[in-house]
């Protein structure tokens, strides 16, 4: 195939049997399509999924569960594989590590306590290989290999042999090897599919800008120099990171410095006067100078309170214009029984009820006098009403003693709805507008 372009498109399709593959395939009109979680066996894959106009599929079927797992590629005819390779290892068929008319590349070295994993890996049918032989533009043939995978997932159950913190690190580890050892055999290498890792906390969907929590127990079960490895690699990309967003990704060290240099020298400085006299001196005549930030007020105005500030109130006068209860200390009611605190908490009841009724009665000498004094308070109720029914009442107690006063102003309805002078000299935005570009002559020439 000419390197022109080619189009590859990754889906996790989470069962392959739930989609139209035909209509996929020629709504996408790819070059290759790798399909994750097919969910399929060998037995349940039907003529219609395998066999697809124009395009050639390969299959990798989980071997020990039913519906998990399994992954697939579908290449279009124009970009068919020279050879095809189920699994990373090389274990699951002898063919690919035995004959070399099956191998692709070569593989990489495992040691005995990962070969039983990386068994399990390929048994669950998590991984194709595909070599696409590319022309280059020098006339050149190049061989390209895309490895479609499917990594686990971790919930990190020891119980699990595939849902594991070691299972999941071997299996990343092998696809390393395996891709490394594709580019030192003069490959050019594509890896799709679905990682299951979240590289950055925008890529978790549970994740509310919020940072990637690593549990304890996943740092437990790594050795020191692991965790030392990873915490210098963190520090090495936060440092990338902080130069990329200082230097705004300049290329070499030079321009880097640069940068940072002209960076510095645009910073205003707010500094003292005398100290900002002796600077403008010392920088008479050069390009940078020193510039004062802070408004130009006297110092008088500057030490001046705010309003807030001048009615900011100290404590011990906000004490003198309210009351406070007395607080009383729970070690003085420990050593009372409970008919004492029952006692007192009666006289406190008596005493507040008493000080609501002298409030209200304005301290009147016996329960007679109280009575009154309630009674005139309520007759010196006014109670402005509806204008009908004002005339309704005033014919009903027309020679009576207590008459409904109108406490409205004795004014007309036009005098209650004019302006007051305030809203008549309001203006609109355009008055005002046409006011300053247009301002009020104050007198007039003679013609």
């Amino acid at each position: 195939m000419e390197s022109g372009g080619f189009t590859v498109i990754s889906w996790n399709v989470n069962g392959l049997r739930t989609i139209k593959i035909d209509e996929i395939l020629a709504q996408f009109n790819c070059s290759i399509l790798g399909i994750q979680e097919t969910k399929l066996s060998r037995d349940a894959l039907s003529q219609d999924v395998a066999i697809v106009d124009d395009y050639t599929s390969y299959f990798s079927f989980c071997r020990n569960r039913t519906g998990y797992s399994g992954v697939a590629l579908y290449c279009r005819d124009d970009f068919m594989p020279e050879k095809s390779e189920e699994g990373l290892s090389g274990i699951l068929n002898k063919k690919y590590s035995k004959l070399p008319e099956y191998l692709i590349g070569r593989y990489g070295d495992l040691e005995d306590n990962e070969r039983v994993d990386v068994a399990i890996a390929d048994d669950d049918g998590r991984s194709i290989i595909t070599q696409h032989a590319i022309k280059m533009p020098n006339g050149i043939t190049r061989s390209l290999a895309v490895i479609n995978v499917y990594c686990p997932r971790l919930r990190n159950d020891p119980d699990d042999p595939v849902d594991n913190t070691n299972f999941k690190f071997i299996f990343h580890n092998t696809l390393g090897n395996r891709a490394r050892c594709l580019v030192a055999a003069g490959f050019f290498v594509i890896v799709m599919g679905d990682f299951n890792i979240a590289h950055r906390a925008i890529d978790r969907v549970e994740t509310d800008d919020t940072k990637v929590k690593v549990k304890c127990s996943e740092l437990r079960s790594k050795a020191k120099q692991d965790l030392e490895k990873q915490l210098d690699e963190l520090k090495t990309e936060l440092l990338n990171l902080r130069v990329a967003k200082v230097t705004g990704g300049a290329p070499s060290k030079l321009s880097k410095i640069r940068v940072v240099r002209k960076a510095i020298a645009r910073v205003y400085i707010v500094i003292h006067q005398k100290t900002k006299d002796n600077l403008r001196k010392l920088y008479r005549g050069k390009k940078f100078k020193p510039l004062d930030l802070r408004p130009k007020k006297t110092r008088a105005i500057r030490k001046a309170l705010s309003t807030r500030d001048a009615n900011r109130k100290t404590l011990k006068e906000l004490r003198k214009r309210s009351i406070y209860p007395v607080k009383v200390k729970c070690s003085e009611l420990r050593l009372k029984t409970k008919q004492d605190l029952e006692k007192q908490l009666d006289e406190l009841k008596t005493e507040l009820l008493n000080l609501r009724v002298a409030k209200v009665t304005g301290g009147a000498p016996s329960k007679l006098s109280k009575i009154r004094v309630v009674r005139k308070a309520i007759a010196r109720v006014y109670i402005v009403i509806h204008q009908k029914t004002k005339d309704n009442l005033r014919k009903l107690y027309r020679g009576n003693k207590l008459k409904p006063l109108d406490l409205r102003p004795k004014k007309t309805r036009a005098i209650r709805k004019a302006l007051s002078t305030r809203d008549a000299n309001r203006k609109t935005f355009k008055e005002l507008r046409k006011r300053s570009v247009y301002p009020v002559r104050k007198f007039a020439l003679k013609a």
